[in-house]
C-alpha cells in the first residue's frame, strides 16, 4: 500500500529505508556513519536519481513528537504538494501513531537549511548552546500538526 498519491516523485517503504537514510546520514556531518537508529525515510527522485531524502527518527510516543533529518543534491520539483504528502507521513498516521510535533536541529552555521526550514513553515523553537562542537550551536525549528494543516490548505 503506497503512503502517497500516483505520480508524486517520492521512493518509500520498508525495503529501501536503510537505503535512503544512509544516503542522507552520509550527506549529514553529524550524523555520519553514526545513521539514525530506528527511522522511516522518504526519497524524492529528481530525474533519474534521488535527490533528497527526509529521515523521520527519534520518535517519542508519549510526547508525540519525531525529529526530522533532511539532505539534498537538489530541492527541485520539492512543492508544496510534495512537502504536504512528507509532512503527512506523521502528521496523518501514516506510521502509525499519532503525532503532534516535528522538529529538526541544524548546527546555526547551516544558515540554508535553516532557512529551508522557516520557509517551509517550521518556526525557530531554542539554540542548544554548544550542541555539535565548542561553538556549534543546534537551532532547533518545530512544525506543529494545526500549523501544517493550516500552512498547506488541509485544516480540519
Amino acid at each position: 500500500m503506497s503512503l502517497f498519491p500516483p505520480g508524486l516523485p517520492l521512493l518509500h517503504g520498508p525495503d529501501v529505508t536503510q537505503a535512503l537514510a544512509d544516503w542522507a546520514a552520509c550527506r549529514i556531518p553529524h550524523v555520519g556513519p553514526a545513521g539514525f537508529g530506528p527511522c522511516w525515510a522518504v526519497g524524492i527522485i529528481h530525474g533519474e536519481s534521488v535527490g533528497a531524502v527526509v529521515v523521520f527518527h527519534d520518535w517519542q510516543d508519549t510526547a508525540g513528537t519525531v525529529q526530522l533529518s533532511c539532505a539534498a543534491d537538489t530541492w527541485r520539483g520539492a512543492s508544496r504538494a510534495l512537502l504536504y504528502e512528507i509532512l503527512a507521513v506523521p502528521f496523518e498516521g501514516k506510521l502509525g501513531g499519532r503525532i503532534r510535533k516535528v522538529w529538526t536541529a541544524t548546527p546555526h552555521t547551516n544558515t540554508t537549511a535553516i532557512r529551508f526550514n522557516e520557509r517551509t513553515g517550521f518556526k525557530r523553537e531554542a539554540v542548544l548552546r554548544h550542541h555539535y562542537a565548542p561553538k556549534v550551536h543546534a537551532v532547533i525549528c518545530s512544525l506543529l500538526e494545526p500549523e501544517w494543516r493550516k500552512l498547506y490548505g488541509k485544516e480540519a
